[in-house]
């Protein structure tokens, strides 16, 4: 197993402060994320530590939001590994989903290209039943308040 899908564990588990702050997980995540030629089980894991790490209240909302385009990015390259692209979607819609009063997020889920990848990959069959829930679910908080502005 590697150190990201242990860590991506542990902060499944931890919803406090952590030691060293959960803003230096991000940090180590982010330069996994843009590391050229980063192997997809590796970018995957990292990806799942993502999803966990952003639960953490005390994960701030601008390194949260810094990860917003590398995820759409991710997320939306159909020729890539299918672990990757869910982990990407569920750690994008997980970064969103709490905060879809703010403008970031509404940005997010009104851009046509993202709701529509998100739609495709929700009608896309999964490996688990889990990661489609959660991120059908975060889709619907994340529309929610943005209805009238999806096109």
């Amino acid at each position: 197993m590697s150190s990201f899908a242990l860590l991506g564990h542990v902060l499944a588990n931890e919803s406090g402060p952590t030691d060293p702050s959960i803003d230096e997980f991000l940090d180590i995540i982010r330069s996994t994320l843009e590391r050229p030629r980063t192997a997809n089980k590796a970018r995957s894991n990292a990806l799942l530590a993502l999803v966990h790490a952003v639960t953490n209240p005390s994960a701030s909302d601008e390194r949260l939001f810094g990860f917003v385009e590398r995820l759409i990015e991710i997320f939306m390259c159909i020729e890539d590994d299918s672990g990757c692209i869910i982990n990407a979607a569920w750690a994008l819609t997980n970064i969103c989903a709490p905060r879809a009063t703010d403008q970031a997020a509404i940005d997010v889920i009104t851009r046509s290209d993202v709701f529509l990848h998100l739609s495709g990959l929700l009608r896309a069959e999964f490996p688990r039943s889990t990661e489609k829930l959660a991120i059908f679910t975060n889709v619907i908080r994340m529309i929610t308040p943005a209805i009238d502005k999806v096109q």
